[in-house]
């Protein structure tokens, strides 16, 4: 709803069929919440009113067969203004603290069950963000 308010266009894609996730589910849904709303304040910052066609976000969840280990792919696409990387400067003055956990925290709580967190951001405002979670 609060995504609809703003003129934000949410798109949901789940695979059927996905597994579930057998261990840590609510620290993992504080992950997604916290990427979520980082997502959502970039592309309001980048589109701030009404309604715009790349005022969007596109959620997708797969399942990836990997040689190792197979894994939950949790993509978040969006054009909004470029992801902070993920290991921010906090001495720099445009370092602004991230809503919920900042990047780094959800990337060291992936990474402490064998998950990660993989960020893609390029200069035409398409942005990726990854979470892979093992299962």
């Amino acid at each position: 709803g609060q995504t609809r308010a703003e003129g934000i266009d949410l798109q949901i894609r789940i695979a059927s069929g996905l597994p579930l996730i057998p261990k840590n589910g609510k620290d993992i849904q504080l992950v997604i919440l916290s990427l979520l709303q980082s997502t959502r304040s970039r592309v309001l910052a980048r589109y701030p009113a009404g309604r715009h066609e790349r005022k969007q976000i596109q959620i997708t969840a797969v399942r990836a067969h990997q040689p190792v280990q197979d894994q939950i792919l949790i993509t978040i696409h969006d054009q909004g203004n470029a992801w902070p990387p993920l290991e921010p400067d906090h001495n720099s003055p445009e370092s602004a603290p991230e809503p919920l956990l900042d990047l780094a925290q959800c990337r060291l709580f992936l990474h402490s069950f064998g998950g990660d967190l993989v960020i893609e951001s390029s200069a035409d405002q398409k942005n990726i963000c990854t979470v892979l979670l093992p299962y």
